[in-house]
């Protein structure tokens, strides 16, 4: 295994067989309860997958409104500025384009990045729930024996 890969450490974690084979020294823990546990971890890691998922399609769905949005007001804007003929109005149609145009665009990646840390804070708190389950119940398991 190399150090300067962290994937393959991560690998080697989820390889059930090499893992339970290292873990044969530790006290006090079931291996074939660590091992289901290792099993409904990943379970949950893929159902946590779906959730990601979904919740990229509904930034990525937001975008793609944001950007029709913006097209629609930037077209608006310049019909405006074309049909006024005069330069200082054309000049006041850029700038009230401009202007909103940016505080839309901040409010749109403020809303992105609320919706992607909501979502992360779900996948979190689903693998740590499912990992805390599982590795709590190996380790009562391996008491009462």
């Amino acid at each position: 295994m190399s150090n300067n890969n962290p994937f393959e450490f991560f690998q080697s974690i989820l390889n059930q067989e090499a893992f339970t084979k290292s873990m044969q020294g530790m006290p006090n823990v079931d291996l074939s309860s660590f091992s289901a546990a290792m099993k409904n971890t990943t379970e949950a890691v893929s159902s946590t997958n779906q959730m990601v998922s979904e919740n990229m399609q509904s930034i990525f769905k937001r975008g793609a409104d944001a950007l029709q949005k913006n097209t629609t007001e930037m077209y608006n804007t310049m019909k405006d500025a074309i049909s006024a003929g005069d330069v200082n109005q054309i000049s006041a149609c850029q700038q009230k384009y401009l202007q909103s145009s940016m505080d839309t665009n901040f409010n749109n990646a403020k809303e992105v990045i609320d919706m992607s840390t909501k979502s992360l804070i779900e996948v979190l708190n689903v693998m740590q729930t499912g990992i805390k389950e599982n590795t709590g119940k190996a380790f009562a398991k391996a008491k009462h024996k």
